[in-house]
């Protein structure tokens, strides 16, 4: 314990001060989960969709009442009964090995979405079972925020900049949305696999960097969705290998022991969760989905949806969602103006030019440039989806990738912050950020032409539930709606382009004005922070 509090220190240089901004950090990011599940915890402990639950119960199905999300079905009748059974079992002293009421039996443990000994889940059988499942979802927030905390500090970043970046991943729509499935329960570790890989590096005669990414990646595994142990695999390993080869290239090789490191924690993470994936191979093979081809991308229009949430409405009462070819939950990407940009800055000033001096910045640039190929179609023979199925992986919905898009541009966001912060290139980032608000203008420029096309053949539509779609007239209101937070977010952030770089000009002629124009500079980076939120 003596030499990991020797190695945090060194990381991310731990004095009074660091320590005290980082349990700010870390108190931060906890209360945001808190926020976000409020509406759980002031209605109810139990958290899912009890409403579309009581429909399936001839029971309860004269109580039910009108639906609020017509197609949140698997949380209710999957993933709340899957968490039930396995609370009851453990606390009855039994394994929940087998699932006797699903037809005549399936297995539990081996089905692997059941998740019976991820992290989030042992946490859970720890409360009343009212609570359990609350926790469960509750426990993957705080996981998927505080691991990107930790690895944006490991590399570096101040502790503003790793708030926002662990902030905006947890709260991203691609990842809040899939909290009630099992899929986030796999992606929630991304950032506390990646800060054990940089352990690796950072850490040669340490023990932990081994520790932290074999138990890291055992319950990643536990976390109990296969499909995304692929994608984030793939997303993890590109982006060592890219850092990897541009250190190589510009004659700074990390050498062969963080290589072995990596390897050792790798194993004996697999090691660890063998008792799941091993048997359940089999269980795989002989699912339905071994047959099925997912591999089809979410219509390239859906990128839009990073920018304004609700932008092709939402699958509510009183709403419609009427993004073709695909639904809610897949297509969601909200990010945000705020961290978009920023993510252009960072690009801008630490990527483009720079590549020898911050590889992770270019890593992640590649990455996610990458990720929007693999995750969005354009037309009905997009040449990468049928790559992915002609190299045998059309059984992978790889647009599900789309989560892990997320942790990236949030990542790339908390970089851009932290040159907002303490750059001394002012000029350079003005271009770098005028450009990224034009980049982001120039699509919200789009977004509101396409406006009067919102929905003219499927949001008048029948919808899922059976009733009638929205008219036109309604479904464009849906679309104008949306966009009136984002452009003035946007036209806040080309203000403060202005602001900060002559802020920054004033104190090179001006050295005595330097204290207060990093306060200012602070200031709005905080202010950043709370719009991102």
């Amino acid at each position: 314990m003596t030499r990991f509090s020797a190695l945090w220190c060194d990381m991310v240089i731990w004095t009074r001060v660091g320590r005290r901004r980082d349990l700010i950090g870390i108190g931060f990011i906890i209360f945001l989960a808190i926020c976000y599940l409020s509406p759980a915890f002031t209605s109810g402990p139990s958290f899912g969709p009890a409403d579309l639950g009581r429909g399936l119960s001839v029971l309860t199905s004269s109580a039910a009442s009108s639906v609020h999300n017509n197609i949140n079905g698997d949380i209710i009748d999957q993933s709340v009964a899957w968490n039930t059974l396995n609370y009851t079992l453990i606390h009855h002293g039994q394994f929940p090995l087998w699932n006797s009421y699903s037809g005549n039996g399936l297995p539990q443990f081996l089905n692997f979405e059941s998740a019976v000994l991820a992290l989030p889940s042992l946490i859970g059988y720890l409360v009343p079972l009212s609570w359990s499942f609350t926790v469960v979802v509750f426990v993957k927030l705080v996981i998927a925020g505080l691991g990107t905390f930790w690895c944006a500090r490991l590399l570096r970043l101040s502790t503003l900049p790793a708030t926002f970046a662990g902030a905006t991943f947890m709260l991203s729509g691609a990842f809040a949305n899939w909290l009630g499935w099992s899929i986030s329960g796999v992606f929630c570790w991304t950032g506390v696999i990646l800060a054990g890989a940089v352990l690796c590096v950072r850490a040669p005669r340490s023990p932990a960097p081994i520790g932290v990414l074999g138990v890291s990646i055992a319950f990643a595994v536990y976390g109990g969705f296969p499909e995304g142990y692929v994608l984030m695999g793939a997303t993890v390993i590109a982006l060592c290998l890219v850092v990897v080869a541009i250190l190589w290239a510009t004659g700074r090789p990390i050498g062969r022991d963080p290589l072995l490191r990596f390897g050792a924690g790798s194993l004996l993470g697999l090691g660890l969760s063998a008792p799941l994936w091993l048997p359940g191979l089999a269980v795989i093979r002989s699912s339905i989905r071994a047959g099925t081809d997912t591999a089809q991308g979410i219509p390239i229009h859906g990128i839009l949806l990073a920018l304004a949430q609700g932008y092709d409405g939402l699958p509510l009462a009183g709403s419609s969602f009427f993004l073709a070819r695909t639904n809610y939950y897949e297509s969601c990407a909200y990010i945000g103006v705020v961290a978009l940009v920023l993510a252009g800055v960072a690009i801008g000033t630490r990527a483009i030019g720079r590549a020898h001096r911050s590889p992770v910045v270019t890593a992640l640039a590649l990455v996610g440039a990458a990720q929007v190929l693999v995750i969005y179609q354009v037309g009905n023979h997009d040449p990468i989806q049928q790559l992915i199925r002609a190299v045998g992986l059309g059984s992978i919905a790889t647009h599900r990738t789309l989560p892990l898009l997320g942790f990236v541009l949030a990542m790339l966001g908390g970089f851009g912050l932290d040159e907002v912060m303490g750059t001394r290139e002012p000029r350079k980032l003005r271009v770098a950020m005028l450009g990224a608000v034009g980049a982001v203008g120039i699509a919200m420029i789009y977004m509101w032409i396409k406006v009067p096309e919102a929905g003219v053949t499927s949001c008048v539509a029948p919808t899922a539930a059976g009733g009638s779609g929205l008219v036109q007239g309604a479904c464009e209101a849906i679309r104008r709606t949306s966009l009136y937070g984002p452009t003035a977010v946007l036209i806040a952030m080309l203000a403060s382009v202005r602001w900060l770089t002559r802020s920054r000009e004033a104190d090179d002629d001006h050295a005595g004005s330097a204290r207060s124009s990093r306060r200012r500079t602070n200031l709005l980076a905080a202010l950043m922070l709370a719009v991102e939120t």
